[in-house]
């Protein structure tokens, strides 16, 4: 096996996402044992398959995120064995954490225990087909995660998502990203660790990053109504740029531009080569809630408005020859 020393951690920091996870729940998912319970369920069917729609919906930001993970391994490391690369990945970014957290809101919410739902699940998976098909679609969609492979999902876009509503938020989540995870760089380094992206110590400390950036997204979900939707927020959102790249290559651009933007100001993060101007000016921007996009969109209308003129002009020159 190639050696895993050689890889570099900051091509996966740079989306701001330093830390997966899974439930000990996960691991019934992932490796089922021939477990067997005494006891009766004790969530009625239609409460389970409820928790387990949310468990997937909610999970699909860990499945995107290690699906990407594994991609970029395999690229940088070359032809390494799934087992190789899920045992790294578990044991280098402590994955039982990330799912463990969603798991146990997910429980909170139905008033309920991840011991119950695991010995209901048990009990149901022998006899019903549909509690089976929904634990089948939690284990493959993580299987096919570790193997770099993205869940296949169905497009859902609610009306009230425009196009330029999808941007607004997007933007405003990657920004949220760059100021939580300046915030806590910054906070790391202010008790003498210094920022190294080899060194264990450093990304012991900011490990929690994932967690802080997820509760800023709490907040920016809940304020534009995105949690009281059926599907996960962040399902909701990938949805809409789907879509809206498909049908408008100006709606493409301005998505690429905020990608771009948010790649390039992360790289500047974790080197230490971001500002506190810039900080500050990025913090005014979001809370003025200026869009990066605005210009990138009209110098692109611009653009096109231009070659098309100039394709008209050629066209009328060709038939007046």
């Amino acid at each position: 096996m190639q050696s895993m020393k050689k890889i570099d951690y900051k091509d996966w920091i740079l989306g701001g996402f330093v830390v997966f996870g899974a439930s000990a729940l996960l691991y019934y998912f992932i490796d089922k044992k021939d477990a067997k319970s005494k006891e009766k369920a004790l969530i009625p069917k239609k409460d389970l398959e409820k928790i387990l729609k949310d468990l997937d919906n909610e999970l699909l930001g860990v499945y995107l995120n290690l699906s990407g993970l594994i991609r970029t391994l395999k690229e940088q490391t070359g032809n390494i064995d799934n087992e190789d690369i899920k045992e790294f990945v578990d044991s280098r970014f402590h994955i039982s954490n990330k799912i463990q957290s969603i798991a146990n809101k997910i429980y909170e919410k139905h008033s309920t225990t991840e011991e119950a739902v695991e010995k209901s699940c048990i009990i149901y998976e022998k006899t019903d087909k549909d509690i089976r098909d929904l634990s089948n679609l939690i284990k493959n969609n993580l299987a096919s995660a570790y193997q770099g492979i993205d869940p296949q999902l169905s497009i859902n876009v609610p009306d009230f998502l425009t196009a330029d509503l999808t941007l607004e938020i997007l933007e405003e989540m990657y920004a949220t990203a760059r100021m939580v995870s300046y915030e806590r760089i910054e906070e790391v380094e202010k008790r003498g660790i210094k920022r190294d992206l080899q060194s264990k110590e450093f990304l012991d400390q900011v490990k929690n990053m994932d967690s802080l950036i997820e509760e800023a997204e709490y907040e920016l979900f809940q304020k534009y109504g995105l949690y009281a939707l059926k599907q996960a927020p962040k399902k909701v959102i990938r949805d809409a740029v789907i879509k809206y790249s498909q049908i408008d290559p100006i709606f493409n651009r301005q998505v690429l531009t905020i990608e771009e933007e948010h790649k390039s100001d992360m790289a500047m993060i974790l080197r230490g080569q971001f500002s506190a101007n810039k900080f500050e000016m990025l913090r005014n921007r979001l809370q003025k809630g200026e869009n990066v996009v605005k210009e990138s969109s009209e110098e692109f209308k611009n653009e096109t408005e231009e070659n098309e003129n100039t394709n008209s002009q050629k066209i009328v020159e060709t038939v007046s020859d």
